[in-house]
């Protein structure tokens, strides 16, 4: 299974989450008219973030579980 399978990958879905972030955080008053587009990129981004790394855990635990069943018996 590839982790990447697009060009939006984890990091631009999370530098995009950190820009918009700070674009919020530094408004006195935020621009009502870019408000709920900000928010659902933002929703968007959050979720493909969550999403993969939902998936690199199921792959890790695969991973270390594959590793725990074929690494010799240390008792020997």
């Amino acid at each position: 299974m590839s982790i990447t399978t697009d060009n939006n990958n984890y990091s631009e879905h999370y530098a995009r989450l950190e820009h918009i972030a700070n674009q919020l955080g530094r408004q006195e008053a935020v621009d009502i008219d870019q408000l709920l587009p900000m928010v659902d990129e933002a929703l968007a981004s959050y979720q493909f973030c969550k999403d993969r790394i939902d998936a690199v855990e199921k792959l890790l635990e695969a991973k270390l579980q594959a590793g725990k069943t074929s690494a010799p018996n240390a008792e020997a």
